[in-house]
């Protein structure tokens, strides 16, 4: 008897002494994580910031970009001036009227057109957009250039955003 209780003491005192009194589950969980590790963990805050703008240089208006109405070529950026790196972008064009085919297509990162279908330096990559989404790495701090051609006079309007869900594979966030 007396063996149970010395046991279900210490059983009890390793609880209280484990368990952090007056944290939330998050300041709980990051006691555990830091305490509990052989390695050092470091934590860090991501920002998610991808905007569609007339300049690679281009401040984020907080709004869809509409362009010229036109039947010429068209120039675009979308700039990611986040801190965290992602593999695909959410990506939505509309039109004022139908047009029979478009034509999307994107120069390297940090690379410019130089004129229609010919960027500065690198091939033009035609882009693919798969139920909204545009396979593409993009780093943080940087920007592309797309090109879109109608064919037809039409007045696109672009709208980019990024989720959590589409960051470089590796890192784990909670919301």
């Amino acid at each position: 008897m007396k063996l149970t209780r010395v046991a279900l003491s210490s059983f009890l005192f390793a609880c209280m002494t484990l368990i952090p009194f007056g944290l939330t589950s998050a300041e709980a969980g990051l006691g555990a994580m830091t305490g509990n590790s052989a390695t050092p963990q470091s934590l860090n805050t991501a920002s998610f910031v991808l905007y569609a703008t007339s300049s690679s240089s281009g401040a984020n208006s907080g709004t869809v970009l509409a362009l010229s109405r036109t039947s010429n070529a068209q120039f675009f950026y979308s700039r990611n001036t986040g801190n965290v790196d992602f593999v695909r972008l959410s990506m939505s064009i509309t039109y004022d009227n139908s047009p029979d085919t478009v034509t999307l297509l994107r120069c390297n990162v940090g690379v410019a057109f130089s004129g229609t279908n010919t960027c500065r330096s690198c091939s033009t990559t035609t882009v693919t957009i798969s139920s909204g989404v545009v396979m593409l790495a993009f780093p943080s701090n940087s920007w592309f250039q797309f090109q879109i051609d109608t064919n037809k006079t039409a007045t696109p309007t672009i709208s980019v955003s990024i989720s959590s869900s589409q960051i470089r594979p590796g890192i784990t966030t909670h919301s």
